[in-house]
């Protein structure tokens, strides 16, 4: 998307730039001295005159958005539990008393889409995410979900290759998740006898 040159303020170019981090829509209307920025269909950042010179509510609302984002990631890698959204935001909610679990969910796809965190999928209903991006496997324990790192070979690259080679298929990632019973629901010893569903 290019800029175009018209009236220019420090809040429309903050504006304008998260636009194009994010992908969202911009455009621009001036009318009786006040301007709409649009930065999403159907939503937009109305600036008076003085405003646009100010700029502190915009300011303001970024930056609290950015602090929610921050702390929405710091509780995801800080903990092992592999979380949903309903946990981190119960853990977030004290001190962020504007915090909506909407945010929360938005702020983890937003994370998930950058890389910053991942998506395990469902279990029991409702979507657990991980902080740790890097390649791991997990446990999912059938009787009270828990969802565990475990130690396993992850798929490399020459594992997709010789995929792609037998199957014409392209294969761009891959997960490893095993089904069974955490330590706590298997009892004392954490073993069961190994089974194929």
């Amino acid at each position: 998307m290019e800029e175009k040159a018209v009236g220019r303020s420090p809040e429309r170019d903050r504006l304008f730039s998260d636009c194009l981090q994010t992908g969202a829509a911009f455009c621009e209307q001036t009318e009786n001295n006040n301007s709409s920025y649009f930065t999403n269909p159907g939503k937009c950042a109305t600036l008076s005159k003085d405003q646009r010179k100010g700029g502190r509510q915009v300011e303001e609302r970024r930056e609290n958005f950015s602090r929610k984002r921050a702390a929405i990631l710091a509780v995801l890698q800080n903990t092992k539990l592999h979380p949903t959204a309903e946990w981190v935001y119960a853990q977030l909610k004290p001190e962020y008393p504007d915090l909506s679990l909407g945010t929360v969910y938005r702020n983890l796809n937003r994370l998930r889409e950058k890389g910053q965190a991942a998506s395990l999928g469902t279990v029991g209903g409702r979507e657990r995410f991980d902080g740790d991006v890097s390649p791991h496997a997990h446990l999912v324990c059938e009787k009270c979900g828990a969802v565990l790192d475990v130690p396993a070979r992850m798929p490399e690259a020459a594992d997709f290759r010789c995929i792609a080679e037998e199957t014409g298929c392209r294969v761009r990632s891959a997960s490893l998740a095993f089904r069974g019973l955490c330590p706590d629901c298997a009892g004392e010893t954490g073993r069961e006898e190994p089974h194929a569903k």
